[in-house]
């Protein structure tokens, strides 16, 4: 049977007579400014120009590395029917997507919930670190931990919080901190403390002057890496809390 049915000639795409460096930039704009966030509430908006990814062939080929690339993957350790490890969730991800953007995704964003806190992150964490720097080309890290107000008592727990009325500390175990500074190979290392509403934001830099000052002292293994800790900043989580970030560079 002949197929007799005419067809539309495509529609000419003048985005793509533009320069090349001109389109690059325009996809750096569009594409790589919102983090791209695994395991998203079905309600959410999301990312509103990631669309233009599909628009065409060309323009797909062109664009997906950067968007890989320059985005911030952020992943949770909860979800609607229950939980699990921000890790564990990354790692899921990194199995579904192809093989050939792997080496493009550089920047993971773990939130560690505060019954993650319960377990050693020896065991739950810093493994799942090391499979994902053997999966990917990981530039930045990022970490969130939780301001937990009451101190946990877990065995074998690598870190415990602690508040007495009117400050709070960290109590970070050695092991721990050696084990984060010898995360090599990375651009940035991002820890974060999350400032709860009722919280104040003064404790907030007084526990990040602990951490940083504990990382600093317990940073000899890094060789030839010099840390550059930046200035504490304040910005949003995704829930409309604030974050504490203290920035680790090297």
């Amino acid at each position: 049977m002949t197929d007799t049915t005419s067809r539309t000639p495509e529609t000419k795409c003048l985005f793509l007579e533009l320069p090349q460096e001109i389109r690059d930039l325009i996809y750096e704009l569009a594409l790589a400014t919102n983090p791209i966030r695994f395991y998203r509430p079905p309600s959410e908006t999301r990312h509103g120009l990631l669309p233009l990814v599909l628009a065409n062939r060309q323009i797909y080929a062109e664009s997906l590395e950067l968007t890989y690339s320059e985005n911030m993957f952020k992943f949770y350790g909860y979800t609607n029917t229950g939980w699990h490890f921000a890790a564990d969730a990354a790692m899921s991800f990194l199995d579904l997507v192809p093989p050939w953007t792997l080496p493009w995704i550089r920047h993971v964003h773990l939130t560690i919930t505060e019954r993650e806190m319960l377990f050693s992150l020896e065991t739950t964490i810093f493994p799942r670190v090391d499979a994902l720097k053997d999966k990917i080309t990981l530039q930045h890290l990022s970490l969130p931990f939780p301001n937990a107000l009451h101190r946990f008592g877990a065995p074998g727990m690598a870190i415990c919080w602690y508040h007495e009325r009117t400050h709070y500390a960290h109590l970070f175990d050695t092991l721990v901190m050696k084990k984060l500074c010898s995360i090599t190979n990375l651009k940035g290392l991002s820890i974060a403390v999350h400032n709860y509403e009722g919280t104040d934001k003064d404790e907030d830099l007084e526990a990040i002057g602990i951490f940083r000052s504990r990382m600093l002292k317990n940073g000899a293994n890094l060789g030839s890496h010099e840390i550059l800790v930046e200035e504490c900043r304040n910005e949003p989580l995704d829930d409309g809390r604030d974050a504490c970030y203290a920035p680790i560079r090297y």
